[in-house]
């Protein structure tokens, strides 16, 4: 099979599996083969989220992220599944995100808003 097929096969694994675990909110993923920090050649998934999706994903998306290098592996494939979320143009988190630290710094936007 050729690396093209393979791309295609992984893809359309991808978007089941991570339909399944993150629901509607994922409109297609995308794959391609790169190297990655360490000069070892990697597979990133992009998954395209719509408007609906949470601003955080959290245990849904670390679990969907194991399940998928889960799969891979079962198809011979052990390079390191990358995977990564993209939102719509124009997408905005809330305003009232907030960011938990041991000092309680509060808000992350205010704290962005103040450098």
């Amino acid at each position: 099979m050729s690396e093209s097929q393979n791309l295609k096969k992984y893809e359309s694994l991808a978007l089941k599996l991570l339909r399944k675990e993150l629901g509607s909110y994922v409109e297609k993923v995308t794959v391609k083969i790169d190297f990655d920090f360490a000069d070892e050649e990697t597979i990133f998934f992009v998954a395209h989220l719509n408007n609906d999706a949470p601003a955080n994903l959290g245990r849904d998306f670390v679990s969907a992220h194991r399940l998928l290098r889960h799969e891979l592996e079962k198809l011979n494939e052990y390079r390191f599944p990358y995977l990564d979320t993209q939102r719509p143009v124009g997408f905005r988190r809330s305003a009232e995100t907030t960011l938990k630290t041991s000092r309680g710094e509060g808000s992350l936007s205010k704290r962005s808003e103040a450098r």
